[in-house]
């Protein structure tokens, strides 16, 4: 479906015309981030979950980009892009950048992040609802697995051996003790994040977006795990006194 065809079906309102003024900025940021949220905002209509833009919080000036429902609970999602820094463009040709962990676009994504984490916790604490963060990711350098490793400590991916080695030493880290530390407690009002690239199969074909999941096993308000759809998620696969283990796994589209 065409850009202009989402825009047009969205309210005359203030939103809107944020959104058409960034899709004609000469921009490449603004340009990106118009695109996403109404790419975003037609995924999440495609989902039945009749989002509804830039909703307003009780005593906030902020508003997160879409409110949708799942079941009964009330799930904000912000929205960033993450574009790839300058300093990478040759990356593979720097014989002493290994990690993708260790590239400027890299913790260019997860200053972002962090910045969108500090936020919103009262959506949890006064509102009793969950905060998601959908992160765009813009680079040959970010997957998945690069979201996962910043928020929770997972893997990283070597550049020139093509293999993984393990990282923990995420935001909130991949396994630890059933008590949540500290860092993990700051963290809590997060219920997930969600990880999107787009990708075409001709230069002349359309956009098709790919999106992931990955959840805060800490989330005081959780989201019901086919909120977004059959999409891969990276959860909690089994528990013990000491530790949690994630994963990646399919969600099913449960029957209506």
């Amino acid at each position: 479906m065409s850009i202009k065809t989402i825009l047009d079906r969205l309210p005359e309102n203030a939103y809107k015309k944020s959104v058409r003024r960034r899709l004609d900025s000469q921009n490449l940021s603004d340009r990106d981030s118009a695109w996403y949220e109404l790419m975003i905002y037609d995924w999440l209509e495609s989902l039945g979950k009749k989002p509804i833009p830039e909703p307003t919080i009780p005593d906030s000036s902020s508003k997160p980009d879409f409110l949708i429902r799942s079941e009964d609970l009330e799930v904000f999602v912000e929205v960033f892009v993450v574009q790839e820094s300058e300093e990478d463009k040759n990356t593979l040709r720097q014989p002493r950048v290994l990690w993708t962990a260790d590239t400027a676009t890299f913790w260019r994504m997860g200053g972002r992040l962090t910045r969108k984490m500090g936020k919103y916790s009262e959506i949890t604490e006064t509102l009793g609802a969950a905060y998601v963060i959908c992160a765009c990711l813009e680079s040959h350098l970010l997957n998945l697995r690069e979201v996962a490793t910043y928020f929770l400590g997972n893997e990283a991916y070597n550049l020139a051996t093509g293999t993984l080695q393990f990282m923990m030493d995420g935001q909130i880290f991949e396994r630890h003790a059933d008590e949540p530390p500290s860092v993990a407690r700051r963290y809590r009002h997060i219920s997930a994040l969600l990880a999107v690239k787009r990708f075409r199969d001709t230069p002349k074909s359309d956009y098709r977006l790919e999106f992931g999941l990955i959840q805060n096993p800490f989330a005081l308000n959780p989201i019901p795990e086919d909120t977004f759809g059959p999409i891969r998620r990276f959860v909690v696969v089994s528990k013990t006194e000491t530790q949690y283990a994630m994963d990646w796994v399919s969600c099913q589209r449960k029957s209506v």
